[in-house]
């Protein structure tokens, strides 16, 4: 499993204009991996995953993850990760096809 971090750069205008509305920090967004070796590993990777975002941010009031989206593929679409989330509050959606 990896963590990656990413941030948007801002840009900086020299012009005096009216006040800016976008936030002034930059925007950080965490990404998180699993390597699988095949696709019957998805869905206890996936489990492990949401178990770790929700354990790094432990300090928040709220869960972090409330909506899966995924392809219909197998791996998504199971009874063993449909109970996951369901015990959960998680949310799956996917797309149509």
């Amino acid at each position: 499993m990896a963590c990656q971090t990413s941030t948007t750069d801002q840009q900086e205008s020299s012009e005096i204009s009216q006040p800016s509305t976008e936030p002034q920090n930059p925007k950080k967004a965490l990404y998180y991996a699993a390597l699988l070796g095949t696709k019957d590993e998805a869905p206890k990777a996936i489990q492990r995953l949401l178990s770790q975002i929700n354990n790094d941010h432990a300090s928040c009031p709220y869960e972090l993850v409330f909506r899966i989206h995924s392809d219909q593929g197998g791996e998504f679409m199971n009874r063993e990760l449909d109970q996951f989330c369901l015990e959960r509050g998680i949310h799956k959606t996917s797309t149509a096809g």
